[in-house]
């Protein structure tokens, strides 16, 4: 009886028994022979080998770690086979862009990414949440199938019914994608993630023709393939706003209510300077920065700033968890240009063993995270920034191996290298910066780099610096603060002074972006402390109030009394 159940079940899942002229590959066969022959996609190996031990069976491989646009990854490959990791590159550059997110969903700790393996039992190819594994002939259709069904593992992570979904969607479209995605609904995900990568990779025409002939699968699998990351709690809160810069922390199990008197204090650590810098989290230590005099200010690395008050600094502390500071480093010259808002402004980011931080007064630097020793410095002058009235507040965003800032200068915003400082890119002119953080968004196919300024919000493409889009909304605002927010192609940005709130929706063709103003609002007027979205919500302070609207409408849903102006996160999703 299970047997029989467990057939039924399948059945549904599937594709009606379709002629071969009748599936999605025969349309779109002439496509696979071409694929990747024109591609873009750029892969870059900038580490290894190293000799370890692979994943499946503990066989003895070599690994490198590989760059394409902003994603990370790594190439594994079995001592045995005498696969060259330059037939790997080649195999990966065939594919569009957006795949190569999957590279990096399977390249956490602990994990292989891209690994080719000499035997697999018979198969080609596994593909899974934490593995793509190959065998040495795999080719790059082979590898979009198998992205398929890595990014529907991480999509079910956050949503348990996307293959329900998926079954729903293949019973609406009407049509089979190939004889072998009518196996089983997971099969047909992968076979549809090959024809879209060999549609996306051919141009505009031949998607449309695909999203007419399979509408419902198109429309899920473009949400599944462009999904933000999901973040597991080791991700940590290693910058301004947490894993994601949306205010959203991977944490679970939190308290449902206090215990009577509020939580058990745990230790507290004093000395840590005046200012207005977050903390951040990494490497077992927690990091921060304050205003403070320093004893001897002369044994510090100088860029030309100079405080308004001669002898107070910025320091940056790395505290444990048990409260102890381990290190405090006099930096550079603190803000202090204004009488009430003195002291510490951006917030440390921490990556792969390295802290990044922007003074108020505009000096950009590296330090090691364990030692807080100088690694190199830049300044913003270096690209005709002036320092905005308050101080440069920016909290630096990393994007694979750059460093992303907003000088708001000759060049709106620059990307360093992470490692050296170098420029590898450097934006048009926009406006003067303000002191907004950027978010980093990839939306259909293109990867955005989204910020505040002076004069607007702005979109610049994130592997070239192109200006892609610019809405002058708050423009020549007293101060632009807040962080932008952003999901399923709507991005909400709102700021104080009464100024309010404006929702954008982005449009995309092939590598172009339009920005069109969707409403706005002034139940939320955020001056500082920002927002967060949350399943097709959007929640914020009003100032003395705190309001829920409808991300796609504005319309409000609720509006509740508050106790002043603060920030807001989610957690315990």
């Amino acid at each position: 009886m299970k047997n029989i159940i467990a057939a039924v079940v399948v059945a549904l899942a599937v594709a009606p028994e379709a002629s071969a002229e009748k599936r999605l590959v025969e349309h779109f066969k002439t496509l696979f022979d071409e694929f990747g022959q024109d591609s873009t996609t750029k892969v870059k190996v900038v580490s290894g080998p190293e000799d370890v031990a692979m994943r499946n069976g503990r066989v003895a491989g070599k690994q490198w770690v590989a760059t394409a646009g902003e994603f990370r990854f790594k190439l594994t490959i079995q001592n045995s086979t005498e696969v060259k990791v330059e037939q790997v590159v080649q195999r990966l550059q065939k594919l569009p862009m957006p795949y190569l997110r999957a590279a990096e969903v399977v390249s956490d700790e602990n994990e292989d990414g891209i690994a080719i393996y000499a035997d697999l039992g018979g198969a080609a190819a596994h593909g899974g949440q934490s593995y793509i594994n190959l065998v040495p002939h795999a080719n790059s259709l082979v590898i979009a199938h198998e992205v398929g069904h890595a990014l529907e593992q991480v999509a079910r992570s956050a949503d348990p019914e996307v293959l329900n979904k998926w079954a729903a969607a293949i019973k609406a479209d009407e049509i089979s994608v190939s004889s072998y995605g009518d196996r089983v609904r997971h099969e047909d995900l992968g076979e549809f993630a090959k024809v879209y990568a060999a549609c996306l990779d051919a141009g505009a025409s031949s998607l449309v023709q695909l999203k007419k002939l399979s509408p419902a699968r198109f429309t899920l699998w473009e949400k599944i393939l462009h999904a933000a990351p999901t973040v597991s709690a080791a991700a940590g809160w290693s910058q301004w706003h947490g894993p994601n810069r949306d205010g959203k922390s991977p944490d679970t199990g939190l308290l449902k209510s206090w215990p009577p008197g509020g939580p058990k204090q745990l230790w507290e650590v004093t000395g840590v300077g005046q200012g207005f810098s977050t903390v951040s989290l990494g490497g077992g230590l927690i990091y921060t920065t304050g205003r403070k005099v320093a004893s001897n200010p002369r044994n510090v690395p100088e860029t030309g700033d100079v405080s308004e008050r001669p002898g107070e600094r910025l320091f940056m502390l790395a505290i444990d968890m048990q409260g102890k500071i381990k290190w405090d480093k006099d930096i550079t010259p603190a803000f202090t240009g204004h009488h009430v808002f003195m002291g510490s402004r951006s917030t440390p980011t921490y990556d792969a063993g390295k802290l990044y931080l922007l003074s108020g007064l505009g000096m950009l630097g590296c330090y090691d995270a364990q030692t807080g020793v100088t690694q190199w410095l830049r300044n913003m002058r270096e690209f005709g920034a002036e320092k905005p009235k308050w101080g440069f507040a920016e909290s630096l965003m990393i994007l694979g191996d750059l460093v992303i800032a907003s000088p708001g200068g000759k060049s709106f915003m620059v990307a360093l290298n992470k490692i050296t400082g170098e420029t590898v890119w450097k934006s048009d002119p926009f406006c003067g910066a303000h002191y907004s953080s950027p978010i980093h968004v990839v939306y259909k196919g293109v990867p955005m780099i989204i910020n505040g300024a002076a004069d607007g919000l702005i979109g610049i493409h994130a592997r070239t610096g192109k200006i892609l889009w610019i809405h002058e909304f708050a423009k020549g605002n007293v101060a632009n603060v807040p962080t932008p927010v952003f999901s399923d192609g709507y991005v909400f940005w709102s700021v104080g002074y009464s100024k309010g709130g404006v929702c954008l929706k982005l449009s995309v063709s092939g590598e172009e972006v339009t920005a069109a103003e969707a409403w706005r609002t002034k139940h939320i007027r955020t001056q500082y402390g920002g927002y967060v979205i949350l399943d097709g919500y959007l929640y914020g302070n009003n100032t003395y109030s705190w309001s829920c609207l409808e991300l796609e409408t504005g319309k409000m849903m609720w509006n509740a009394k508050g106790v002043a102006k603060g920030a807001i996160s989610y957690a315990d999703g």
